[in-house]
């Protein structure tokens, strides 16, 4: 199990640059977690083939709300931790990955599911156009 390392205590070795990168660089995977999260359920939306479709936002939101979280611990704003550490380091990011797979497992078998129904009626369009011209022969 890894612990986490507040960034910040190295404020006094390292300088200002290296906290300085580490907000930019966690308020930017945090939009980019966000980002994601909105996209995977446009998707859905989109589509709204399976309910466990959802599954994927829902993971990409905890993984901004889990980035989010460690982002005010390193900062100094959640003082003491909101969560224990092994709900945060094990619990949190087992459902994020169990979630993320149920919906990539949905999603790929929508796809398999596309897929035979594109070649069912691709046989069937050349059944019909054979049939057509059997017909125009006559």
């Amino acid at each position: 199990m890894t612990k986490y390392i507040n960034p910040f205590i190295f404020k006094k070795k390292r300088g200002n640059m290296a906290t300085t990168f580490f907000i930019i660089f966690s308020i930017l995977d945090f939009i980019l977690q966000c980002a994601a999260a909105v996209f995977s359920y446009q998707i859905y939306s989109f589509h709204r083939l399976s309910k466990a479709w959802l599954a994927v936002p829902i993971g990409f939101g905890l993984l901004a709300l889990r980035r989010a979280l460690s982002f005010l611990q390193g900062t100094g704003y959640l003082q003491n931790s909101v969560l224990s550490p092994i709900l945060e380091s094990v619990f949190i990011p087992f459902i994020i990955s169990l979630l993320l797979v149920i919906g990539i497992w949905a999603m790929y078998n929508s796809f398999q599911k596309f897929s035979l129904t594109e070649q069912e009626v691709s046989e069937k369009i050349a059944t019909f156009k054979k049939q057509r011209k059997a017909k125009k022969r006559r």
